[in-house]
């Protein structure tokens, strides 16, 4: 006896890009400061040195086309950073989105109570709402960078 079994697929279409329309953009601006000495009277705040401070920032797909879930990563050629001062360009919808940021951390020396201290200072995640297209949203206050000291076995460098 010879049985023959016989099945058919079906072919899915696959899932289509998101396009995402770059015509409509809102633009985040603010400023990231740190101080470094401490020791004197009245600590003077200024730009983290040099400008290799690396700026992540995302939107929710839904802030930019409602309906997809999902996270969007702000292309790097649209974050800007110099001196202090960063820009982020980002596609968002007409109802407005918020901007999700990350910043990297950056290793120094701070002088502290007449000591040295070797470490790194970073700044939490932070999210800038009402970003809306053809506006620039200026971050109200400064973002400023914590000092977290190096440690080697269980006690300060």
């Amino acid at each position: 006896m010879l049985s023959i079994g016989l099945s058919s697929c079906v072919m899915e279409d696959p899932a289509k890009p998101i396009e995402i329309d770059w015509t409509k953009t809102g633009t985040v601006t603010g400023k990231l400061l740190y101080v470094n000495d401490l020791n004197i009277t009245n600590p003077v705040y200024k730009a983290p040195p040099g400008n290799d401070i690396e700026i992540y920032a995302t939107i929710p797909y839904d802030d930019i086309v409602p309906g997809i879930s999902g996270t969007y990563v702000i292309p790097k050629e649209k974050i800007k950073y110099e001196s202090g001062t960063y820009t982020i360009e980002t596609p968002v919808g007409n109802s407005g989105g918020s901007v999700y940021v990350s910043i990297s951390d950056f290793y120094g020396i701070k002088n502290e109570s007449g000591k040295t201290k070797e470490g790194f200072w970073f700044i939490d995640d932070f999210v800038t709402p009402f970003v809306y297209p053809g506006q620039t949203t200026i971050e109200p206050d400064e973002h400023i960078f914590d000092f977290r000291e190096l440690f080697v076995d269980g006690s300060p460098l």
